[in-house]
C-alpha cells in the first residue's frame, strides 16, 4: 500500500516524479480496491492537470484527455458512437463518474472494458515519459498480440490522449459477464470498413489480450466462412490462455469468442459492409 501522495501540478511535474515505486493516481478506482493490481509505495496524483481533461479533433483524430472519465466519454457527443457504447459496459454510473479512460488502460486488465475496442478501431496512445513524447497503438502499449496475452503496460510512460480514429467503419463490441456489473468473462470487438480490411481483438479474464489476426484473415479470405470454421480455429489456438474456473470451462470459453467472432461478422453484414 502507498505511504506517500505526490500531487502533480504539469505533465512534467508527473513525469519528473515517476520512478519505479510509484504509479499515477486518477480516479482511483483501480488503486484503491481490494487486492489492487496496482503496487506502489507513492501515488502521483494527476487529477489536477486541465490539459488531461480536454477532448477535442486533431486531424483524423478524437483526441481525449486520459483524465475523461467514462461519463464524460459517454455524454460527450464528439466522441463516437462505438466508444461510448464500449464506456457504458460499465454499468455503474458511480463508476463511471470517478474512473477514467487513461487508467482503465494504463491498468492492462484482461477484462478491461475498452482495450478489445480500441484495439480493433485501431486506436492510438499519446504518451509522455522522461525520454520524450511518443505515440503508439493501445496493442503496442500494452504488448499483446496475436494468440498472446499483454506483457504489461510502459509503466514508465504517463498517457496523455487517447486518440480515436474519425472513421474507423463499422466498429461492434460484445461483453460476456454473469451480470451487468460484473467483471467481464469475455469481451470481443471488430473493426472493418469494409469485408477486405477486418481488425479484431478480445479480452478473456485472467487470460490476456488477444489481437485476432488469424480470425480476421479468415473472414477477408471468405466473407461466408462458417461458424463452425471460426469456432475450430479458436479451439486449435494452442497460444492463447482460457482458463477454467467460475465463469465456465475453457472449452466452453473458447466455444463462446467463435461464435460471438461468428456473430459480429454477420451483424456487419448486416449493417451494410461488403
Amino acid at each position: 500500500m502507498a505511504n506517500k501522495l505526490v500531487t502533480a501540478k504539469t505533465i512534467q511535474d508527473a513525469i519528473a516524479a515517476k520512478d519505479g515505486n510509484s504509479a499515477f493516481l486518477a480516479g482511483g478506482t483501480e488503486v484503491n480496491r481490494l487486492d489492487s493490481s496496482v503496487k506502489a509505495d507513492t501515488l502521483i496524483s494527476i487529477r489536477t492537470i486541465d490539459e488531461l481533461k480536454q477532448v477535442k479533433e486533431k486531424g483524423e483524430y478524437i483526441c481525449i484527455g486520459a483524465l475523461t472519465t467514462f461519463q464524460e466519454a459517454v455524454e460527450n457527443e464528439l466522441i463516437p458512437d462505438w466508444f461510448r457504447q464500449a464506456c457504458l459496459f460499465m454499468a455503474s454510473r458511480t463508476k463511471r463518474n470517478m474512473a477514467t479512460i487513461g487508467g482503465n488502460i494504463a491498468t492492462a486488465r484482461t477484462d478491461s472494458y475498452i482495450i478489445p475496442t480500441l484495439i480493433a478501431a485501431g486506436a492510438k496512445l499519446a504518451l509522455s515519459r522522461s525520454d520524450g513524447d511518443k505515440v503508439c497503438t493501445v496493442l503496442e502499449y500494452i504488448g499483446g498480440s496475436d494468440c498472446k496475452g499483454a506483457a504489461g503496460p510502459c509503466c514508465d510512460a504517463l498517457i496523455t490522449h487517447i486518440c480515436l480514429p474519425k472513421d474507423p467503419g463499422f466498429v461492434k463490441s460484445v461483453r460476456i459477464a454473469n451480470t451487468a456489473q460484473s467483471h467481464a468473462v469475455l469481451t470481443v470487438a471488430f473493426a472493418a470498413k469494409d469485408l477486405d480490411h477486418i481488425e479484431m481483438a478480445a479480452g478473456v479474464k485472467n487470460g490476456g489480450i488477444y489481437h485476432l489476426t488469424d480470425l480476421a484473415d479468415a473472414m477477408m479470405k471468405d466473407h461466408d466462412v462458417a461458424d463452425e470454421t471460426l469456432v475450430d480455429m479458436v479451439y486449435k489456438c494452442d497460444g492463447a490462455v482460457f482458463p477454467t474456473d467460475m465463469f465456465g470451462s475453457e472449452k466452453y470459453k473458447r466455444y463462446l469468442l467463435g461464435t460471438l467472432a461468428a456473430g459480429l461478422l454477420a451483424d456487419a453484414k448486416k449493417g451494410g459492409l461488403a
